[in-house]
């Protein structure tokens, strides 16, 4: 307003700003100062998200490697020796548990002589076609491998039906090495009974393994079997409802350790059986 000496106002003036003087006015002041932060935190975020990606790609690929080793880590242990290197607590205070199971134990016949006048390369492609014959076999009827011992295989088969899997896949093995030509056959030893399942060895080196009498008796009857046969604990094979009928009449065996001889049967595989009588 403007006003003259006596106080009676002359004239009114009002000023008008665009609508986006405000606006301007507040860029200008704060862009300079924000524009500094802002360009620091894209910045950092560009910057975090590459080491985020570049660490994801780290973590997926120990994970895959992880996959992997645990894959082949299956090929060279058995499961319950992997069920217990993936439990939570200290291996060294798993408890040792009594299993009551079905050892199913095999040994190449003249293995010996056959590594002493055979090159070593056709020695070991042959271990790896017999033992492949029986792996495959073995799993397919749920056995779990304890341990490849040298030319020996040791197997239990657990359940209440694991002397019939044991002896089936015995059988299965025996008459389908009778039909290839391999230069070499198995003996076969089935035995039931009690074993203990424990880690044995040392602070910096263990293994998880079954022990036990009934481990040696398998051992035992497998080493009693002939080129081709399969020797059965007589109660082992009541309990598995084989027909009595397709193995040999009780024999009674007599094993070091024990001064009771030991009840068994025979089976072999009727080409086998025919050829010995041939021969």
């Amino acid at each position: 307003p403007i006003i003259d000496d006596s106080g009676v106002l002359i004239a009114a003036m009002e000023l008008y700003e665009s609508k986006t003087f405000l606006n301007d006015l507040l860029i200008s002041s704060y862009l300079p100062t924000l524009t500094i932060p802002v360009v620091l935190l894209l910045s950092l975020m560009f910057y975090m998200g590459r080491v985020v990606r570049s660490a994801q790609r780290d973590i997926d690929k120990i994970s895959n490697r992880l996959v992997t080793t645990q894959s082949r880590l299956k090929e060279f242990v058995s499961f319950n020796t992997f069920k217990a290197a993936n439990l939570e607590q200290d291996i060294k205070d798993i408890e040792p548990e009594k299993l009551a199971t079905t050892i199913f134990y095999s040994d190449i016949r003249g293995f010996t002589s056959l590594v002493d006048t055979s090159p070593p390369t056709q020695v070991v492609k042959f271990l790896n076609a017999i033992m492949s014959v029986q792996i495959d076999i073995i799993k397919k009827y749920g056995g779990d491998i304890d341990k490849l011992i040298g030319d020996a295989l040791l197997v239990q088969f657990e359940g209440n039906d694991g002397e019939t899997r044991a002896i089936v896949a015995a059988k299965e093995i025996q008459a389908h090495l009778q039909s290839e030509d391999f230069p070499r056959g198995l003996g076969i030893g089935v035995y039931s009974g009690d074993v203990l399942a424990c880690a044995v060895g040392s602070e910096s080196r263990r293994d998880f393994t079954i022990i036990g009498d009934t481990v040696n008796l398998a051992a035992r009857l497998c080493s009693a079997a002939k080129t081709h046969e399969i020797v059965v604990e007589e109660r082992t094979l009541r309990r598995s409802g084989e027909d009595l009928a397709d193995y040999s009449d009780i024999e009674l065996l007599r094993v070091k350790g024990h001064k009771e001889p030991i009840t068994v049967r025979r089976w072999i595989v009727k080409a086998a059986t025919d050829q010995n009588q041939e021969a």
